[in-house]
């Protein structure tokens, strides 16, 4: 079964009935719509949910080698827990997790993966972080007609941040800070690379922290730097953070 479920209560989505491509629909509804992304996700109808309204909803998953049948709302081995937000956003959907089997983070792989470095996070368990400078590139020419090959601009966005946190590491008496808030957005952007994540489901698997954050952030500077990741995790002192900021 997926590692992941959603579950949408149906008075979210009653006006999408009839749509073509329903799971996705709803997926889109939520803000979700990245997680479809190459992806076939699959949806089932509950009569019953975790938001003990008494009114059902819908139950998205995704075909796993162990079955592609959408799995059923039964809390006796499910464990869930509502997105957070304001106003209409709080409880729109709902995340659960399988807990009668260990969570395997290949459950979640997209189905193009990247050249990674595998990083242990706070759940015991490696997941692979892509490094940046791997990532596809375009070729092609410059203004002076010179040939030029640069990342692609699916990956334009985090390359860039990668390098501006390549900057401030490998300066021992740098100036800039790296904020905890930024850290996580980072760890976001690198992890959705190859595995279908947003926030609400990092926030949930509770696999990132001061140590494991860092880690993904060498990790995605390259093999030479997350050496020093491998060797840190195996000794019971943090991770070294140099500019690191309490906020």
């Amino acid at each position: 079964m997926s590692g992941i479920l959603i579950y949408v209560p149906k008075v979210r989505v009653e006006h999408l009935k009839g749509e073509k491509e329903f799971p996705i629909k709803v997926l889109e509804t939520c803000g979700l719509l990245d997680l479809a992304k190459k992806s076939s996700p699959s949806v089932r109808k509950s009569h019953d949910g975790p938001d003990d309204k008494g009114q059902g909803g819908f139950i998205i998953s995704w075909p796993s080698i162990e079955t592609t049948e959408a799995p059923v709302y039964n809390p006796g081995c499910q464990r869930w827990a509502p997105c957070k937000g304001k106003d209409d956003r709080a409880g729109l959907f709902w995340i659960g997790i399988l807990t009668d089997r260990p969570f395997k983070p290949e459950t979640l792989q997209r189905t193009e993966m990247y050249e990674s470095i595998p990083v242990k996070l706070a759940d015991g368990v490696e997941w692979l972080v892509p490094i940046a400078k791997a990532l596809p590139h375009v070729w092609g020419i410059d203004d002076n007609a010179e040939f030029s090959r640069s990342i692609s601009p699916e990956f334009a966005g985090f390359s860039s941040l990668c390098d501006e946190y390549y900057q401030v590491i490998s300066q021992k008496e740098a100036g800039d800070t790296i904020v905890w808030s930024d850290v996580w957005k980072f760890c976001l952007s690198a992890l959705s690379i190859n595995y279908r994540v947003n926030s609400d489901i990092l926030d949930f698997l509770g696999i990132i922290n001061d140590e494991t954050g860092m880690g993904i952030v060498f990790a995605s500077m390259g093999l030479d730097v997350a050496r020093l990741v491998v060797e840190q995790q195996k000794k019971t002192e943090p991770v070294p953070t140099p500019g690191i900021s309490g906020t």
